[in-house]
């Protein structure tokens, strides 16, 4: 069966992260906010260096210590992807909306990434669940490649 992929509004991200907070009784600053929207503004991979110069570039003032520590607080909250590709030498991240599950395609000669979905991967992943008796939370699925082309 075909999972439905709906983007979540920025207010559903919020709530999520909200309720997130709550229950470890952190509370919604004006940072944490300023980090949330910024985030969700990107559709593509993004480095801590590239978010912390769109805060600036967009007069968010956000400390690199409490950036650190918020994107820290949104990788156990489920919001947000950390990847290290192969010959990358910084971390990239990615915003994670569950609803939309998707794998990638790294070409380790351009370094870019392709995202897709593929119902057979998720099916694998059902199967591993039924094998062992375990509920996935989340997986990625990385294949890295290279240019046909010489």
């Amino acid at each position: 069966m075909e999972k439905e992929n709906k983007n979540l509004s920025f207010n559903d991200y919020v709530s999520r992260f909200n309720v997130f907070l709550k229950q470890r009784k952190l509370s919604h600053t004006s940072e944490r906010n300023a980090i949330l929207r910024a985030i969700y503004q990107f559709d593509k991979h993004f480095t801590l260096e590239e978010l912390l110069n769109y805060l600036k570039k967009n007069k968010y003032y956000v400390s690199r210590s409490t950036l650190y520590n918020n994107i820290n607080l949104l990788l156990e909250a489920g919001l947000i992807y950390k990847y290290q590709f192969s010959n990358q030498d910084l971390p990239c991240y990615e915003k994670c909306l569950k609803e939309n599950v998707h794998n990638h395609i790294y070409n380790i000669k351009t370094q870019e990434v392709i995202e897709f979905s593929d119902q057979r991967i998720e099916d694998i992943i059902h199967e591993i669940e039924q094998k062992y008796n375990i509920k996935v939370l989340q997986h990625n699925f990385v294949a890295y490649c290279e240019d046909n082309n010489n």
